[in-house]
């Protein structure tokens, strides 16, 4: 609205917003309502396979849906909707694994927005008004008094999906496609958690604002 009033006018800004309000929706139904018997991408696909629809399978299919959605509507060529789909819907579900220690998945936000934003061309308008919203949300979240959880943790990673659609190219969204394929199949082995934890400098970065558990 803002941005409106001043004389900026993206035409996709619906599709961004109609696409955010979903995928916050079904994060606040798992967040809510969510089974904690079944985890992981794994997890929820195996009992979609037979026939029982988890609220993390209902967040994994809204996702798809919303990310082809986007795709569609951002993208000229088959291809280009394939891995764009990929992109987003990964990058959501990644900020999803992040959330679990206060201040992680901003961090990782934080971290992310600021590379796009260097190395990234285009209009970065999205990025900006939600990186914003996470700098006044952080210190709150690293205190662990307020929390993500899926509601917000689905935001920052549809944010960056789609800015990973608008501000770099095809060969660089294959890189970024790949890096999430390869995170996924490593937290579906190994604990995300633990391997922070286990690692001096990725701990160190955790831990910043947080203090000792």
């Amino acid at each position: 609205m803002i941005l409106t009033l001043i004389g900026f006018y993206d035409s996709k800004m619906p599709i961004y917003l109609l696409s955010i309000i979903l995928m916050s929706y079904v994060g606040l139904i798992d967040d809510l309502l969510g089974d904690r018997s079944v985890t992981g991408l794994k997890g929820h696909i195996k009992s979609l396979l037979h026939l029982k629809l988890t609220t993390g399978g209902l967040k994994a299919i809204t996702g798809l849906i919303v990310s082809l959605y986007i795709s569609i509507n951002l993208s000229n060529r088959i291809i280009d909707i394939l891995v764009n789909t990929i992109v987003i819907s990964l990058f959501t579900n990644f900020l999803n694994l992040l959330d679990l220690r206060p201040g992680r998945a901003c961090k990782a936000f934080l971290f992310f927005s600021i590379l796009f934003l260097i190395a990234g061309s285009g209009g970065p308008q999205l990025l900006m008004i939600v990186l914003g919203s996470v700098m006044a949300f952080l210190p709150l979240d690293l205190k662990g008094k307020i929390m993500l959880g899926d509601t917000g943790s689905n935001i920052l990673g549809l944010t960056l999906g789609i800015s990973s659609v608008l501000l770099f190219n095809f060969n660089v969204r294959l890189i970024i496609m790949i890096f999430l394929i390869l995170v996924h199949f490593v937290t579906e082995k190994y604990s995300l958690t633990k391997i922070i934890e286990g690692n001096r400098f990725l701990n160190f970065l955790d831990m910043i604002g947080r203090g000792r558990d």
